[in-house]
């Protein structure tokens, strides 16, 4: 497991691959008491893809700092991107239970097993998983990073109820093209 692991520059979810929490179909038709595996890893998981916030003075090519026209030190912008190239899948889908007497596990009518929840943040703060400018200079240039591209599939289907999807960038478009979003920023 990863959790709480710090990494720095972007997350690539490369074609093809697979990062699952995916809920189990268990089956316990016939199963004796010892045997039961019950309902308990029914339900979809949890992925969550965070880089921190990140920005770096500049330096020339000699090791002093770059100023802007007031002297005020410029500081880049160096978030890490989430990157799901298509092809690759997120599944945090859930499973299904069979009870011992071979019955579908129902509650109110529907069969039991929700979808999970997947994260996707950048601009994070140390770990926080939100957006907090206090201790952190401003970028001065926008950079390369930061960017969350959903190239890949997600999943998170539920009988009793589908995942969650949370999702925290500097700019979400949905549709459209990426030069749409530059000249809605003036860029």
């Amino acid at each position: 497991s990863l959790t709480g692991a710090t990494l720095s520059g972007d997350i690539t979810i490369d074609n093809g691959a697979v990062l699952s929490t995916r809920g189990l179909w268990v089956n316990d038709t016939g199963a004796t008491a010892g045997q039961y595996i019950g309902d308990r890893y029914i339900n979809g998981g949890t992925i969550s893809l965070v880089t921190d916030q990140n920005t770096q003075q500049a330096v020339d090519k000699q090791g002093h700092i770059v100023v802007d026209k007031n002297g005020q030190p410029i500081y880049i912008d160096e978030t890490g991107s989430i990157l799901l190239q298509s092809g690759s899948l997120l599944d945090v889908s859930s499973g299904g239970y069979v009870n011992s007497n071979g019955q579908l596990q129902l509650a109110n009518g529907v069969p039991i097993g929700s979808g999970g929840s997947i994260s996707l943040a950048t601009y994070a703060h140390q770990g926080s998983n939100t957006f907090d400018a206090s201790n952190t200079k401003p970028p001065s240039s926008l950079g390369p990073g930061g960017k969350l591209v959903l190239d890949g599939s997600l999943l998170a289907y539920g009988f009793s109820g589908g995942g969650t999807l949370s999702l925290q960038a500097a700019d979400i478009q949905i549709g459209g093209s990426a030069s749409d979003l530059a000249l809605s920023n003036g860029l």
